[in-house]
C-alpha cells in the first residue's frame, strides 16, 4: 500500500549553496504497513537508456539526499499494464 504519490518530484544539487543543476524524479511515495504507519519512502525513475548525465545526476542526488534511486527498465512496464485489473 502507497500514499502521497508524487510525479516529476524536483531535487535541486546544491553544492557549496551554489545550485549546480536540478534532477527529476518520475515518481516518489511512502510504503504504508497494515496499521498506516510509514515504512518507506520510494523514489523510482523510469529508464529506457542511461546516459552519461544522467548517471553523473543519480550519484548527485543519491550523495546529496541520502537515498537510493530505484530505476525502472521502461521495457517492463508494458508487462505491468497487463497485471493490473
Amino acid at each position: 500500500v502507497i500514499e502521497n504519490l508524487e510525479m516529476q518530484v524536483p531535487f535541486p544539487i546544491v553544492i557549496n549553496n551554489k545550485k549546480i543543476c536540478e534532477y527529476r524524479a518520475d515518481f516518489r511515495y511512502a510504503v504504508i504497513d497494515e496499521l498506516g504507519r510509514i515504512i518507506r519512502i520510494v523514489v523510482e525513475d523510469v529508464k529506457g537508456w542511461k546516459t552519461d548525465v544522467y548517471l553523473i545526476k543519480k550519484k548527485l542526488v543519491e550523495a546529496s539526499y541520502a537515498i537510493d534511486l530505484k530505476e525502472i527498465p521502461a521495457s517492463k512496464i508494458g508487462e505491468w499494464a497487463h497485471q493490473i485489473p
